[in-house]
């Protein structure tokens, strides 16, 4: 899976939009089968369910994974689905196809249905690495289409988050990707309302003839915010990174996302995201970041562990 390209599923809106109408159709000749004939509709039923054993089989949530929504530091699961009418990808190099659902907030975070081809489940089953880079490229196509921004440092959780009704994970991920405010308490939603209003508003400008072109123009702009690291040493040793972001307004403007190794930074609309590794590993919990209006300057110190 070494420098595949994220895209979702060539299957159009419309298209799935036809397949379940299809499918309504089917049902309603099934139907109408039965009541004249149960003999003549078992006989079919059997004869299609052999013939396209592999085809009919519902989506399956093979493993779930943990990430959190940096602005307002509660998490989000991922439930990584194998799915057979997802396309196969035709080779390393090509673009790995794959089908987002609801995004649905709950009192203790929120969680979102992604689908790919059963072949993507087995080879992250056997090769970690593979593994690794599906879930960078899931949590990066979601954070494009919600407009939340995403932490990077995942990890496996040991069950699936949100139920594991059959019907329910078919229906989230045919219908494709929307989002569901309707459950758990109302703070929650208010908290990232605000948040995931920004996809609605990118779909907008897009209608409004922003061109993929001028987009992709917009997006090269961005530049990498200058800083430095030093190991600052005293009563308690740390690590010191100073960023350099006269872009930037207030302490608001700015996402801190830190782990033991790294941290990220992000100042949406006004750098690209930047990751720094540490010298030494550090306490996460043992941070202080302080920005400087005047000269536009963010300074964070982390303790290291000794």
């Amino acid at each position: 899976m070494n420098d595949l390209k994220l895209r979702p599923d060539k299957s159009t809106e419309k298209e799935w939009e036809k397949m379940r109408d299809t499918l309504q159709s089917m049902w309603k000749h099934l139907d109408e089968l039965h009541a004249k004939d149960p003999a003549e509709y078992e006989t079919y039923v059997k004869k299609v369910m052999k013939e396209n054993a592999d085809s009919i089989k519902p989506p399956q949530i093979d493993f779930t994974v943990r990430t959190n929504m940096i602005k307002t530091d509660s998490p989000l699961y991922i439930n990584i689905c194998s799915w057979s009418v997802i396309t196969t990808p035709t080779s390393d190099q090509s673009p790995l196809p794959m089908r987002p659902g609801c995004l649905r907030h709950y009192d203790w975070g929120s969680v979102i249905d992604t689908a790919v081809n059963t072949s993507v489940i087995e080879r992250c089953r056997a090769d970690k690495e593979a593994r690794e880079q599906l879930i960078e490229l899931l949590i990066e196509h979601i954070e494009t289409l919600s407009g939340i921004t995403l932490s990077r440092h995942s990890h496996l959780e040991n069950e699936p988050k949100g139920g594991c009704d059959k019907k329910r994970l078919e229906e989230s991920l045919t219908k494709g990707f929307s989002v569901e405010g309707t459950i758990g308490s109302k703070s929650v939603i208010n908290q990232l309302s605000s948040i995931v209003r920004s996809e609605y508003d990118a779909k907008a400008l897009s209608q409004e003839g922003v061109s993929e072109e001028k987009r992709v123009l917009i997006e090269e702009v961005l530049t990498e915010p200058q800083y430095d690291v030093r190991i600052k040493k005293g009563e308690k040793r740390s690590v010191e990174v100073r960023f350099e972001l006269p872009g930037a307004e207030s302490i608001k403007d700015i996402e801190l996302d830190v782990s033991e190794i790294d941290l990220i930074l992000c100042v949406p609309q006004k750098y690209k995201r930047v990751k720094v590794n540490f010298p030494e590993r550090v306490r996460k919990n043992a941070i202080s970041a302080k920005f400087s209006k005047k000269s536009k300057t963010l300074t964070v110190s982390i303790e290291t562990i000794n």
